[in-house]
C-alpha cells in the first residue's frame, strides 16, 4: 500500500512540474520489484493498483487510499483462494496416492 502510494504521489509530482514521468506502473514496479515474484495474486495486485491509480488521477476527489485499500483487499482474497484450491489439489492427489 505503501508503493502504491508513493508511486501515486510521484506521478502527481511529475505532472504539476510538467515533467517527464514513467509512470504509475513503473514507480510502482521500482518500488516493489514486482518483475520478480509473477504469479496470480501479485499481477492481480499490480493490476488493480494501476486501475486505482487511474481513477484517482482522473477524479481528484476521490479518496486514493481507499480505492488502494480495496484493491489490496481484494487481492488478499483472491490469494488466499488460490492457496486454498493449491492444498485441496495436493490433497485430493496424497488420498489418490494412498488409495493405491
Amino acid at each position: 500500500m505503501q508503493a502504491a502510494r508513493q508511486a501515486h504521489q510521484r506521478v502527481l509530482e511529475d505532472e504539476r512540474d510538467d515533467s517527464y514521468s514513467f509512470g504509475f506502473a513503473h514507480y510502482l514496479d521500482t518500488a516493489t520489484a514486482a518483475h520478480e515474484d509473477i504469479t496470480l495474486p501479485m499481477v492481480s495486485a499490480f493490476e488493480a493498483l494501476k486501475g486505482a491509480s487511474e481513477v484517482a488521477r482522473r477524479e481528484r476527489s476521490v479518496d486514493v487510499d481507499v480505492y488502494f485499500e480495496c484493491a489490496a483487499q481484494a487481492c488478499s482474497r483472491l490469494g488466499q483462494a488460490r492457496r486454498d484450491r493449491q492444498q485441496q489439489l495436493e490433497q485430493a492427489q496424497e488420498r489418490r496416492a494412498a488409495a493405491r
